[in-house]
C-alpha cells in the first residue's frame, strides 16, 4: 500500500534495487530509545510558530497576527507547510483543509518542543547583567 509520506509493507526481500532489511544501510540510527524529543535548529520559522501556537488552537489568521505576519501565501510556504510536514503542528479536521473552522494546534512533537524552549528561555539567566563586550 502506498501513502503519500511512506511506503506501507514494503518487501526488502527482491525489491527492484536487490537490498534486504539486513543489507539496507542505516542512515539514521537512533541514539537512543527513550531519547526526548529535540529540535535541530533547522528552521527557526518552526520554532517562531510553534512558540506563538502553544498550547492554544488558532487559525491561519490568529497564526499571522501572532508571528506579526500580513502575507498568507508566504506564513504558508514558510512556516506552516513545513511546521506540518516535520509533524510539529496538525489540524483540527485533518480530511478537510477548507474546512470553514478549521484550526492548527500543536502535535505531541511540537509541544514538547515548546514546552522546552519554553524551559530553556525561563531557566537561561537574562543578557542585562552582562558587560556588552560579554553579550554573543
Amino acid at each position: 500500500m502506498k501513502n503519500r509520506f511512506l511506503l506501507v509493507g514494503a518487501h526488502y526481500e527482491g525489491d527492484e534495487h536487490g537490498l534486504s532489511r539486513e543489507s539496507a544501510p542505516n542512515r539514521h540510527p537512533p541514539t537512543s530509545l527513550q531519547a526526548p524529543c529535540t529540535f535541530n535548529g533547522g528552521d527557526p520559522n518552526i520554532l517562531r510558530l510553534v512558540m506563538a501556537l502553544g498550547e492554544k488552537q488558532m487559525s491561519v489568521k490568529e497564526m499571522l497576527i501572532a508571528v506579526n505576519l500580513r502575507d498568507r501565501g508566504n506564513f504558508t510556504v514558510s512556516y506552516l507547510e513545513p511546521a506540518i510536514m516535520d509533524g510539529f503542528i496538525r489540524l483540527l479536521y485533518p480530511g478537510k483543509p477548507n474546512h470553514p473552522r478549521q484550526k492548527y494546534l500543536l502535535t505531541d512533537k511540537g509541544l514538547a518542543l515548546y514546552r522546552n524552549a519554553a524551559f530553556l528561555s525561563l531557566s537561561a539567566p537574562p543578557f542585562e547583567h552582562l558587560p556588552r563586550a560579554q553579550r554573543h
